[in-house]
C-alpha cells in the first residue's frame, strides 16, 4: 500500500488531515483533495468498508496517542477531520469519480 518513502507518506497524510481540519466550515478545499486521493488509490480496489475500518483505527490511534497532548477542543477538531476524510472517501468510492 505504501511506498518505500514512509516520510513522504507521513507528510501527505498530515497534509490531508490538516486540509480536513481547515475545511471544517465547508468542503471547498476538501472535495478536490478527496477526488485526487480516490484517483490515486483506485488501483487498490478500496471499498467504503475499508474507509470505515480506517476511520475507526485512526480515531482510536489519535485518542491513544494524543490524549493529554491536546485540549479537548483540539482533539475534537482532529477527530472531526478524520471522520470527514474517511466518510468523504467512502462516499466517493460509492459514487462516480472523474
Amino acid at each position: 500500500l505504501f511506498t518505500h518513502d514512509f516520510s513522504r507518506q507521513k507528510e501527505m497524510f498530515a497534509r490531508v488531515l490538516a486540509t480536513g481540519v481547515r475545511s471544517h466550515r465547508g468542503d471547498a478545499t476538501l472535495a478536490p483533495l478527496i477526488e485526487n486521493l480516490l484517483l490515486q488509490h483506485r488501483h487498490l480496489g478500496l471499498t467504503s468498508e475499508h474507509m470505515y475500518m480506517a476511520q475507526r483505527a485512526l480515531l482510536m490511534a489519535f485518542r491513544v496517542v494524543l490524549t493529554g497532548h491536546l485540549t479537548a477542543a483540539e482533539l475534537s477538531a482532529w477527530n472531526a477531520a478524520l471522520r470527514r476524510l474517511c466518510q468523504s472517501m467512502a462516499a466517493g468510492l460509492n459514487g462516480p469519480t472523474t
